[in-house]
């Protein structure tokens, strides 16, 4: 029996099979005319294609109607669907069990949602973890533990306990409309003024060389 993880981080969202780490997909996606491109994909078009980008269905999951959206992408949860569905297709023939690991700021309502969208893709959830709890779970226990996490929009501190080896979440501070996204905007920001100022080139002048900067800044960094 094999079980595939989902670390749900839209920075990155993990696929991994038993102890091995398969996918590393961020939380993109673009349409192009009637043509959706998500994940990896979909990132190393979003310069080039800017007109019809999202990058929230992730952090904001919910069935709320798109403005510019079409009768195939409704909604976030759509588009959540299509990144969880292609994701599922490179293990489905392997794992017979899945687990999904949860940010923090995650409502009842966006858990009861993920499920009913794993349930339409066919994976065979077993349980669902907050990934402080993972976490934290594989470390020395101490009696209290921070756990800080970032993701695209938001950045999580949450606070747990250790109770007789029982451990616990107790609180969730978040963090909104801060987090990888504005960090990488404002690094690339940072690097355009600096190569303007030295080399009087643009990176941000031209779509093809915004996506490269886009594209290898993470790896920079």
């Amino acid at each position: 029996m094999s079980l595939a993880i989902f670390n749900l981080n839209d920075a990155s969202v993990q696929l991994g099979l038993d102890k091995d780490l398969l996918r590393s997909s961020p939380g993109y996606a673009v349409l192009n005319d009637n043509d959706l491109m998500i994940g990896e994909l979909a990132a190393s078009n979003t310069k080039l294609l800017p007109r019809w980008t999202n990058n929230r269905f992730w952090s904001q999951l919910t069935t709320a109607p798109l403005q510019g959206g079409t009768s195939q992408i409704r909604h976030h949860a759509d588009l959540a669907f299509a990144h969880l569905e292609e994701l599922w297709k490179s293990v489905s023939d392997k794992a017979t069990q899945a687990l999904f690991v949860v940010p923090g700021y995650y409502s009842a309502e966006n858990l009861s949602l993920l499920l009913g969208i794993a349930k339409e893709c066919g994976i065979p959830i077993q349980g669902v973890v907050d990934g402080s709890v993972l976490v934290a779970s594989s470390m020395p226990l101490r009696k209290n533990i921070l756990h800080l996490d970032i993701h695209l929009h938001y950045i999580t501190l949450t606070r747990l306990s250790n109770d007789d080896g029982n451990l616990s979440r107790q609180s969730v501070e978040v963090v909104i409309e801060t987090g990888l996204a504005t960090l990488l905007d404002r690094w690339s920001n940072i690097i355009a003024n600096q190569l303007i100022q030295t080399t009087r080139f643009d990176p941000m002048h031209d779509a093809h060389s915004e996506q490269l900067l886009f594209d290898l800044l993470p790896r920079w960094i």
